[in-house]
């Protein structure tokens, strides 16, 4: 490729994207029409990446503006888990899981050390638990 694509791709290119390229063309081997496809699959993911990365920056920079100072960079933390964990509700299981590991987390908050987070994880698992016991004896029963 030219110099400035080369460094366009450079800059554009990041963990993520270099995996999957390189996953799906272990070998740079191949004709201009098959060379033209890997550089069209390239730049798909990476601008789609790219666009992703500096539109959340900006919508995080612009939105900063309407929280509160006083509330802290924990604030910022607990946005990051959120995030987290709506992609990762994927299942009502885990939707079941994390909604009573909220709940345990704030009934048990009055305990020092932050003991509730520890409560939470503890309820969640042996509530998820019990429940994959009773699917899998259905299972066995049908």
């Amino acid at each position: 490729l030219p110099l400035w694509e080369r460094l366009v791709t450079g800059y554009l290119t990041t963990d993520l994207t270099y995996v999957m390229f390189t996953n799906r063309y272990p070998s740079p081997e191949g004709n201009d029409a098959q060379r033209l496809a890997q550089q069209a699959y390239l730049a798909g993911n990476v601008f789609v990446s790219w666009t992703a990365w500096v539109g959340c920056s900006v919508a995080g920079v612009v939105l900063a503006n309407f929280i509160p100072t006083h509330w802290g960079l924990g604030f910022a933390g607990i946005l990051a888990l959120l995030g987290i964990l709506c992609s990762l509700a994927s299942s009502r299981l885990r939707v079941v899981s994390a909604a009573v590991a909220g709940v345990a987390a704030v009934a048990a908050f009055a305990l020092p050390f932050k003991l509730n987070v520890l409560v939470a994880i503890a309820a969640a698992v042996a509530l998820c638990l019990i429940l994959q016991e009773a699917r899998l004896a259905r299972r066995e029963v049908s």
